[in-house]
């Protein structure tokens, strides 16, 4: 398929521009005529699941049909992607998905979609920083001290993340090459389900988005 759908992707994106991009052959006085559904590509209970409800909200309010989000998880976001990329391109299937959608298919063989041609960017919602975040049953109250816990014990100290290609998991990547540590990952369907396992001490260590942990680390 050579040309570019109308499938819409909200990455991480304002929402201003969604309200505007209509498909084309439908007029602009009839979009929306039914009810728009939202796949967010993670787990309940995540920061860009927070994201895609909120989008929700706003463009239910803004557009004056209701928007439904629907969370497709799994393989790195690619479950959710695939979903719409197979969708109708009409604009009633709207994708709430982050950096994965072009990282994760690289990561395949044979990846289910073209991130490029099958879709459409509308716009970016945010652009969140990491933080390391520890849990305090361990004896780390520092990143010089989680380095050297992590040296002394190559492979041994387990991390939290979502799928392959996420900003968890690249940040922690990054950490491990720039601090020449070796950590062990275990991945979750999305950040929800991560940070629940690390509240719990299941897993000691997880990059996670300012806004989503920040919380639980004032809270002690």
């Amino acid at each position: 398929m050579g040309r570019r759908s109308n499938r819409f992707t909200l990455g991480y994106g304002a929402l201003v521009a969604a309200s505007l991009a209509v498909p084309p052959g439908v007029s602009a006085q009839t979009y929306p005529a039914k009810p728009i559904r939202l796949v967010v590509s993670v787990a309940p209970g995540g920061n860009l699941d927070m994201m895609g409800r909120a989008t929700a909200q706003a463009l239910t309010e803004g557009l004056g049909r209701q928007v439904i989000v629907e969370n497709r998880p799994g393989a790195n976001s690619t479950i959710g992607a695939g979903f719409v990329a197979r969708s109708a391109p009409d604009g009633y299937t709207l994708l709430m998905v982050a950096q994965t959608l072009l990282i994760g298919p690289r990561m395949m063989a044979n990846p289910p979609f073209d991130p490029t041609r099958d879709f459409t960017g509308v716009s970016q919602i945010a652009t969140l920083p990491q933080m390391l975040v520890v849990h305090p049953s361990m004896p780390i109250r520092s990143v010089k001290e989680l380095i050297a816990f992590a040296k002394a014990r190559p492979g041994e100290l387990n991390y939290a993340t979502s799928g392959n290609g996420s900003g968890s998991h690249m940040a922690a990547e990054l950490f491990m090459r720039q601090s020449g540590t070796r950590l062990t990952r275990i991945a979750y369907n999305g950040d929800g389900p991560a940070l629940v396992n690390l509240l719990g001490g299941q897993v000691p260590v997880k990059f996670d988005n300012l806004s989503t942990s920040i919380g639980h680390v004032r809270a002690g």
